[in-house]
C-alpha cells in the first residue's frame, strides 16, 4: 500500500491496534512532541492506555474508542500544528493541535499514540502528513487565485482609468502559506 492509497478509497482511512497514550496540554507547540510524549508515558502505565480507531479524513481525524465506537476526540486537520514521530520507539507518534472554545483562550495539546507496529506507525503518520499537506495546498492555491482575481480586477480598473497602463504581474511566491511544522 503506497501513500497515494493512505488515505483510502472513501477519503478515510481507519487504523485500528492503536493505543491512545492520552493527551497533554503543552505551553508552546515548538516544544516537541518527543517531551510530551515521555511525560505521557511517565504518567500511566501501558495497561491503562486506551484502544481506539484512529480515523484520518482529508479534514479532520477523529480518536474512537474501539470498545463502545464512541468518539473520544475529534480534531479539524487546519488546527493541526505539529506532527511527529517518537524517536526512541518509532510505533509511537503524536500531534499538537490547538483546541479553541468560545469564550476561552486557546490551548495546545499534544495527542499521543502507540502503534502494535512500525508500519501501522509510518501508515497513520504519513496519512495524517498527507491531510495536512493537501489542506495546505487547497489553502495556498485559494489565496493565491484570490490575489490574482484581486490584482486582475485592480489593474483593470487602473488601466480604464489611466489608458492601457498596467502594472507587472505578482511574484510567483505572492500569497503563499509556508507551513513548516508538519513531516
Amino acid at each position: 500500500m503506497g501513500p497515494e492509497s493512505w488515505l483510502g478509497e472513501d477519503d478515510v482511512t481507519t487504523f485500528s491496534g492503536v493505543s491512545y497514550l492520552g493527551a497533554l496540554k503543552v505551553k508552546k507547540s515548538y516544544l516537541l512532541i518527543n517531551e510530551s510524549i515521555t511525560s505521557l508515558l511517565e504518567k500511566a502505565h501501558p495497561k491503562e492506555f486506551k484502544n481506539v480507531f484512529l480515523e484520518v479524513h482529508p479534514e479532520q481525524i477523529r480518536i474512537i474508542d474501539a470498545q463502545d465506537n464512541k468518539i473520544l476526540h475529534q480534531h479539524t486537520i487546519p488546527w493541526i500544528l505539529l506532527l511527529g514521530v517518537y524517536e526512541e520507539d518509532t510505533r509511537l507518534f503524536g500531534y499538537i493541535v490547538s483546541e479553541a472554545r468560545q469564550g476561552e483562550k486557546t490551548r495546545m495539546f499534544c495527542h499521543a499514540f502507540r502503534c502494535s507496529r512500525i508500519t501501522s506507525s509510518v501508515a497513520a503518520t504519513e496519512a495524517i502528513r498527507l491531510g495536512c499537506q493537501a489542506t495546505y495546498s487547497d489553502r495556498r492555491d485559494s489565496v493565491r487565485s484570490s490575489r490574482r482575481i484581486s490584482f486582475i480586477s485592480n489593474a483593470s480598473s487602473c488601466s480604464s482609468s489611466q489608458g492601457s497602463s498596467s502594472s507587472p504581474p505578482p511574484p510567483e511566491n505572492f500569497g503563499t502559506l509556508v507551513c513548516n511544522n508538519v513531516l
